[in-house]
């Protein structure tokens, strides 16, 4: 995959209009990651060969951008914003956002463990490929890994908080929800679910509150620009090690996607249903003994294998 380079200080790639397109369908798949909780849109960057051109144009949006604004050289500040890349990318995910957001809620009621199985086979196939730029594994990135494991591994099974309201909670979340959406491993979705804002936000999306939207926003721009000089410090200076605590948080969080749990805590969503906030993971003849269903191993196995299938499909395309 293109990720392979490291951070540098050239300029962004240049893209015809097919790749134009395949950056929208990039924000697109990235959009429809975070609608489901446990899945990172960072992730999708990463194994679709945008990740460090992403971390670098959000580092871009400073103070130098800013007096190029007010300076009125318009051009030059369009030049370091990269600001086609950050449109398209935007403009990708809200689509997808708004337009998918019942059909992705349909398949978790309906078709929960097809569609835990292709994100758990996409994920285990894009650690794989992170372990493989990592190489070679010393001492050090080795325990880097193992502590992002942990990492990973705690933040997945965090429990809920009860859900709030009012302005400034909603710019926490924004904040706090988009820091987890850069990092490959952490879903922003995920964690508004551990502050309880998971319902508000998909229920904000369905009937277009821009109020709320607007709040969450301005809060999502403040995290991403103080958190996205802290990554892009550490990408260009601890590039590999940085590489193998993200390996380890992603190969951690591979239990919040194994089709099969044992609910432990739950939050209701508006429609009434439940959404898992910690589970423990079940063998398939376990979860049919303890649940009495199906396990729908074959279907599950043949959408994970599905998953694992379009990583290959984005590294040979990233490559070309």
């Amino acid at each position: 995959m293109t990720i392979r380079g490291r951070a540098n200080e050239e300029g962004p790639p240049a893209r015809t209009l097919r790749g134009w397109l395949g950056l929208w369908l990039r924000g697109a798949a990235m959009g429809v990651a975070e609608l489901v909780p446990g899945v990172s849109g960072g992730t999708i960057a990463f194994i679709t060969g945008i990740y460090l051109e992403l971390v670098e144009t959000i580092r871009a949006y400073d103070h130098r951008l800013l007096r190029l604004v007010l300076a009125g050289r318009f051009r030059a500040a369009w030049e370091r914003g990269n600001v086609p890349f950050v449109l398209v990318l935007i403009f990708g995910m809200a689509v997808s956002l708004v337009l998918l957001a019942s059909l992705v809620q349909w398949l978790l009621i309906y078709h929960e463990i097809y569609l835990w199985a292709f994100f758990f086979g996409l994920i285990t196939a894009s650690v794989v490929f992170l372990a493989g730029i990592v190489t070679p594994w010393d001492s050090l990135r080795i325990g880097l890994g193992v502590l992002g494991l942990v990492l990973g591994a705690l933040l997945s099974q965090l429990g809920g908080m009860a859900a709030g309201e009012g302005t400034l909670v909603t710019l926490a979340a924004g904040a706090i929800a988009i820091c987890a959406w850069v990092l490959p491993g952490i879903s922003g979705s995920f964690m508004l679910l551990m502050l309880g804002q998971y319902q508000r936000m998909v229920r904000a999306l369905a009937e277009l509150d821009f109020a709320f939207l607007i709040v969450f926003g301005f809060g999502c721009a403040l995290g991403l620009l103080a958190f996205a000089r802290l990554l892009s410090w550490l990408m260009r200076n601890f590039y590999a090690a940085t590489l193998a605590l993200l390996c380890g948080v992603m190969a951690g969080s591979l239990q919040r996607l194994w089709p099969w749990q044992q609910i432990q805590s739950y939050q209701l969503g508006s429609d009434g249903t439940a959404v898992m906030l910690r589970g423990r993971p079940l063998l398939p003849w376990q979860f049919e003994e303890f649940y009495g269903d199906d396990a729908l191993l074959v279907g599950a196995v043949l959408a994970a294998l599905a998953g694992m299938a379009v990583v290959l499909v984005l590294d040979r395309v990233s490559r070309r």
